[in-house]
Order: structure tokens, then sequence, then C-alpha cells
């Protein structure tokens, strides 16, 4: 991981078997002295190109509560100012995805947090497969809500995602996501192992303030400034 860290940023949020084992070479690689244990109140906001990103972690009790969510809000107001898309990642998507239920502590506490700063779109795994939502509100989709996509398959024992109403797209295998962000465009891309489409999706939006709307992927995205590039896990 040193190695390709040394040419591709890596953002890396914590897991909750992180938290249970304070996250070893993990938090080690990130310079967490104290691990991910409960003191680690762990966000990171970055600004770069057309897009806004946030990460955070999604294990309780850390999530961000208070003084901390106060500031992530500021925070991707302040970093958000001209980009046209604002994008967060954590563990734990809100909705079931294997045979469990809604992750309440999520949903009530995230979900608000992200609406009101205006995100986009989340990344979540947990989930040992891949999903892709509508775009979501606090109770019932609405147009300018957030849309998650789940990408849990990276290589343990998959799980069949379930059948919810949340999901437009469900997959059981395991899976890579690739984004590509160019102005008021996203070109999403979930391959699996073998190289095969699993999803394909663009959003775009006409101003930076606006609700993003979906279009069909008719072409390749054109290949962004490698200054741009931008690796998470």
């Amino acid at each position: 991981m040193s190695e390709l860290a040394a040419d591709v940023p890596i953002w890396i949020v914590p897991r909750n078997h992180d938290l249970l084992d304070g996250g070893g070479d993990l938090a080690a690689f990130l310079g967490l002295e104290a691990g991910f244990g409960e003191a680690v109140d762990y966000q990171r906001v970055l600004s770069t190109g057309s897009v806004t990103i946030a990460g955070l972690n999604s294990n309780a009790p850390p999530l961000p509560l208070g003084t901390a969510r106060r500031d992530l809000a500021e925070a991707l107001s302040k970093a958000g100012g001209g980009q046209f898309w604002r994008i967060a990642f954590f563990h734990h998507p809100p909705f079931p995805g294997e045979g469990r239920g809604r992750n309440d502590l999520v949903y009530w506490m995230l979900q608000p947090l992200l609406l009101s700063s205006r995100v986009d779109l989340a990344f979540a795994g947990h989930s040992h497969n891949y999903q892709r939502s509508v775009a979501l509100g606090l109770v019932d989709p609405r147009p300018d809500g957030v849309r998650y996509v789940v990408s849990g398959g990276g290589g343990g024992e998959l799980r069949e995602p379930d059948q919810t109403p949340e999901t437009t797209v469900r997959a059981t295998a395991h899976n890579v996501v690739r984004v590509v962000a160019l102005d008021g465009r996203l070109w999403i891309e979930a391959v699996d192992e073998s190289g095969a489409v699993l999803d394909r999706v663009v959003l775009a939006k006409d101003r930076i303030e606006g609700a993003a709307r979906e279009e069909s992927w008719s072409e390749p995205p054109p290949a962004p400034p490698r200054s741009n590039d931008l690796a998470s896990g």
C-alpha cells in the first residue's frame, strides 16, 4: 500500500472490524497512534477538481455528533464553494443490505447531515455485494436527495443483497467502482473481477446548487487530468 500511496492519494475510512482490533497496520499507515478507538474523531475533507470529498467514520460511538457534526458541515460548506459535486464515503450504508435491518444510527445521524450539506453521492461498503440507490431524502426518495453506491464486494465472502425499495441496481459479485468527475458530470462504472460491467450511470447537474439527474452512459468519459486522479478505499 505504501508503494501505491507514493503515486496515488489513498483515502481510507475505518470499518467496524478496525474499531474492534484498533486498526493495526491500517491505523499505523494512516498515522493514528491511538488506532481507531472511540476517542478518534476521524473525518477528512478535500476539494480537488470539480468535487469535494468527505471521508467519515460511521462507527458508533465515533459517529460525528455535536461539535464534530457542526465542524464537518462548516468544512463541507467552505470547501465546496466552487465544486459541482459533494461526495461522502463511510463504511456502513443506512439501508438494509444482506439480511440486516436498516442501520438507524447511521440513517438518523448521518443522513440529515448529508442532506443539509447538499451531498450528491455517498459511497459505502459493509454489505458484501454491489448496490446503487435512488436519490434518498430523510423518509422518502426526493430529487435532491443523496444517492448511495455500496461497493462491499472487495474480496470477502459474497452475500446476496436485499430486494429493497431504496436500491435499483444490485449484484452479488466482487467489484470495483470507478468514478470520473468533470465539471457538471459524474461517470460511475462498476465492474466485476473479470472486467464485466455491473452498472453504469452518469449523474449530471446544470449548476452547482442544482439537483443531480441520471443520464444514460452513451459514451466513455474523457480522460481526466492526471493531477485530479484520486483513489480511495
